[in-house]
């Protein structure tokens, strides 16, 4: 409901300055959470800690997927600034984007990087023609920053390679059929699938996951002591199904897909630079579709206030867009 009433509300409010004011802002609160970040990194390497309690540097955010995630969801407000500001912005905005790139491969949140692979692709794939010289030196950029970061940390680039081996290790195991407590998120998976087959229509009921999950066993999860408690599936898409049904989840799909179709209609129809800014709109929804597949930003505050701004972004121009066609066909029919 929150996240209605804030796309809502937005989608009545933007004009193309406000977005600019808007991207400046989340530019700053990225470069500010990137500082804190990398605050808390060398302070823990300079202090000897183990690699678990590295592992949970998050800046402000409380988990590394978290932040991964968020840092994600920046790239079109980076990406705005830098293409409508002066000079001094743009130079910003452009390490901002660099030290983003930088923190992905140090946080390794697989699922992230998997879907920065997806948003990088996807731009590059339907704008290489227009912007050969511009996507040479970004990508050269992403490579020198990688490449030093490995040159300096050797260790970086043998961690993400486990972190990957580990990814065809526990496929192997699912097709296997032999799961073991590492693999405590797929368990849920299938035993929220289990919980979907007994209420199709109608799920469990809203906020009901948690209560319902423990009649499907919870051997080999992290609920399995009793000393934690598992709160949801670690998957939007499953979560919405298991607990509002089969139509929910339908819309839930529904709703990203005209989102996507909007951005991608409004990238094609403009003429000047501002398509490319509704491309990274495109690219970014695709991108936070697979982390909502294996992750649950839904639950987060700061994920959907972001979200909901790309979305009131979309809405507010297709609203524009149909009233002056609305308009010029009464006045010149």
């Amino acid at each position: 409901f929150v996240f209605l009433l804030l796309t809502y509300f937005f989608s009545n409010a933007f004009g193309q300055n406000s977005i600019l004011i808007i991207s400046k802002s989340v530019l700053i609160f990225s470069l500010l959470l990137i500082i804190i970040y990398f605050i808390q990194f060398f302070d823990a390497i300079n202090n000897d800690l183990p690699a678990n309690l590295l592992e949970k540097t998050s800046s402000t955010m409380g988990n590394k997927n978290l932040l991964a995630s968020i840092l994600l969801l920046t790239f079109p407000f980076i990406f705005y600034v830098f293409n409508f500001s002066a000079k001094y912005w743009k130079v910003i905005s452009y390490t901002v984007f660099l030290l983003i790139v930088l923190c992905l491969f140090i946080i390794q949140s697989k699922v992230s990087l998997i879907a920065f692979s997806f948003l990088i692709f996807s731009f590059f794939l339907f704008s290489y023609k227009s912007q050969k010289k511009s996507l040479f030196y970004l990508i050269l950029s992403v490579i020198t920053v990688c490449t030093m970061l490995f040159l300096v940390s050797p260790n970086t680039f043998n961690s993400l390679q486990g972190e990957f081996n580990q990814l065809v290790r526990k496929k192997n195991r699912i097709q296997q059929d032999r799961v073991v407590q590492n693999d405590s998120r797929i368990l849920l998976y299938k035993k929220t699938i289990q919980m979907i087959k007994s209420k199709p229509l109608i799920g469990v009921g809203p906020g009901n996951w948690r209560i319902h999950i423990s009649k499907f066993g919870l051997n080999n999860t992290l609920g399995q002591k009793g000393d934690k408690f598992v709160q949801r599936p670690h998957s939007d898409f499953l979560w919405f199904f298991a607990e509002g049904g089969f139509f929910s989840f339908v819309l839930y799909i529904i709703f990203f897909v005209l989102l996507l179709r909007y951005s991608f209609q409004i990238f094609c129809s403009k003429k000047t630079k501002i398509r490319l800014f509704y491309l990274s709109i495109f690219s970014t929804i695709l991108a936070y579709v697979i982390i909502s597949s294996f992750d649950f930003p839904s639950e987060r505050p700061l994920h959907n206030f972001l979200f909901s701004i790309l979305s009131a972004i979309l809405i507010s121009d297709t609203i524009k867009s149909k009233n002056t066609k609305y308009f010029k066909s009464k006045i010149f029919s």
